[in-house]
């Protein structure tokens, strides 16, 4: 895994003091440098896609998801996990979220009813295939997601 790194200064000044030093006083300011490591976002996607490609199994709660409509639901409220072949959890799984639909939209973080109906939602691994290809792809689960008035 790659994994990059950044120095980072931190400044520590006791309350009331001064930022300069003056002659007559020390200077109150302390230096400490530490290396943290940093999650860039091409770094998360790599492990995502490379986890991916592992993935034999989505398995999603609820299996069906009812709003109203005007009502949003936080993506958080799903419990999604990928399995190997094997059964094992798999570490860094990115879950895609395909819905197209005139009933329900999905911004990133939450589901909306936009007007009664049903319509169908994938939960799948990267990479995935264009919204518009049936049957969906392995590993993909389906839900249902229902919008009342």
């Amino acid at each position: 895994m790659d994994r990059s790194s950044r120095s980072v200064l931190f400044l520590l000044l006791p309350f009331g003091s001064a930022c300069a030093a003056s002659p007559s006083r020390p200077s109150m300011i302390a230096e400490r440098t530490t290396t943290v490591p940093v999650d860039t976002a091409s770094t998360a996607h790599a492990r995502a896609v490379a986890s991916a490609a592992t993935v034999d199994t989505v398995l999603v709660e609820p299996r069906e998801l009812r709003l109203r409509v005007g009502e949003a639901l936080p993506a958080e409220r799903l419990t999604v996990i990928a399995h190997d072949a094997a059964g094992t959890p798999i570490a860094h799984f990115a879950p895609v979220f395909v819905l197209a639909s005139r009933v329900a939209t999905f911004d990133g973080q939450a589901f909306r009813g936009v007007a009664a109906g049903q319509a169908e939602l994938f939960v799948e691994a990267l990479p995935s295939a264009p919204p518009n290809v049936r049957p969906r792809p392995q590993p993909s689960t389906r839900l249902v997601v229902i919008v009342e008035p």
